[in-house]
């Protein structure tokens, strides 16, 4: 098993930059999932709770990151994004 782990943001933005990058990236995370949800349903019986859960979760996230930039925005003030991305390779399930 190898891990790996990058800087994906380390910053300080305008609010509305904040705004824009925050939102975009937990926007295609639910685009991906929509995508892998509606692929698997064509695929056949496949179970999509775990994939549909995660959608609900990233959508309230959504509305609440929106919510406190919007307060940022309204204060003008500027907003530090700290952004980790860690992942690990690991072995293959065999079946």
């Amino acid at each position: 098993m190898s891990q790996y782990r990058f800087k994906l943001i380390d910053s300080t933005y305008t609010a509305e930059d904040a705004r824009e990058v925050m939102l975009s990236l937990v926007n295609d995370k639910i685009k991906f999932l929509n995508h892998k949800v509606f692929s698997l349903k064509e695929s056949g019986n496949v179970d999509t709770t775990h994939q549909e859960k995660r959608i609900r979760l990233l959508k309230n996230e959504f509305i609440k990151l929106h919510e406190s930039l919007e307060g940022a925005l309204e204060e003008g003030a500027e907003v530090a994004i700290d952004c980790e991305v860690k992942f690990r390779v690991l072995k293959p399930v065999k079946t």
